[in-house]
């Protein structure tokens, strides 16, 4: 996540902010569902090449197959991602509603201890959890509810102790609170006053919400402070999707699968491939707004 700083001659100066999954350890819910000891590690390393060139498995390097309950990995990735000029860590956040939480133990030992002392601001994931990512589309795992004004009042007293920390990253003195999917708040303006309502009860300045969106949709985005994309599914739409356009980038890189399952329907058709060039160009075309941040990938894929 990139975004620009707020006040006087650095108003266009960009700050990076590293998106942080805490699903690098064993968890009871991961083990039931996909058996012991699973963790993202599973299928980071059972990974296979899809075609010609492609790099799979991306197996990890400084830190091996880390585990996020230790903390001197954590010390270490902060140690990684400062001298990488990376200000600060956005860890993704559950509340699933009426107080269900997942995967909450690094970010809670992350505060309770004071260390890393690095940098960090919450990403609220709000989605169901489903078998998707295991060809099961259809089979829930923890639906993502919103039961009404108590709840959220309640999720604002979770996350108040973090708000308050020190480390915990601000624009204009409001702490950042992303919101992964806006769309799905029942009434994401009535979220946001009464959040920025008990925050300065609390004696904060109010709260500054990113909202996440693959399209620019000013009517869902417009509580918001600011929004940025989730790459690269947002990014495909601004790519000429003309046949001769598409075909002369798929022949400039000597793809030809593609153009023959144009011409000849196939059952399975693979995967999508787009060169980095064509993401950057893609995110250029992006209606620059000044509550829009562009999401930088690396590794994708």
């Amino acid at each position: 996540m990139q975004r620009s700083s707020q006040t006087g001659a650095d108003q266009h100066l960009a700050r990076l902010i590293a998106f942080y999954l805490p699903q690098f350890h064993p968890i009871p819910e991961n083990d039931a569902w996909w058996g012991p000891g699973f963790t993202e590690w599973t299928n980071v390393a059972k990974a296979r090449p899809l075609y010609k060139g492609h790099k799979q498995p991306r197996l990890p390097a400084d830190l091996g197959f880390y585990d996020l309950r230790l903390a001197e990995t954590r010390e270490s990735q902060a140690n990684i991602a400062r001298a990488a000029g990376i200000e600060g860590f956005c860890y993704w956040h559950y509340w699933f509603g009426g107080g269900r939480r997942i995967l909450e133990r690094v970010f809670d030992e992350v505060l309770a201890t004071g260390k890393p002392n690095y940098p960090f601001c919450l990403a609220w994931a709000n989605e169901t959890w489903s078998g998707i990512w295991h060809g099961k589309p259809q089979h829930i795992l923890v639906e993502q509810t919103y039961p009404g004004l108590a709840d959220f009042q309640a999720h604002f007293r979770a996350v108040l102790p973090a708000f308050r920390d020190p480390r915990y990253l601000t624009v204009g003195g409001k702490p950042i609170f992303l919101v992964y999917n806006p769309s799905g708040l029942p009434n994401a303006k009535e979220f946001i006053n009464l959040w920025n309502e008990l925050a300065v009860k609390a004696g904060l300045s109010g709260i500054y919400f990113v909202g996440m969106s693959n399209t620019v949709d000013e009517e869902t985005l417009r509580p918001f402070d600011m929004f940025i994309e989730f790459g690269p599914v947002s990014l495909l739409g601004r790519f000429p999707r003309d046949f001769r356009s598409r075909a002369a980038r798929l022949w400039r890189r000597r793809d030809f699968g593609p153009l023959l399952r144009r011409i000849v329907t196939a059952s399975n058709p693979g995967p999508s491939r787009f060169e980095y060039r064509e993401i950057i160009e893609a995110e250029m075309k992006t209606p620059l707004q000044d509550k829009y941040a562009p999401c930088v990938l690396q590794n994708w894929g």
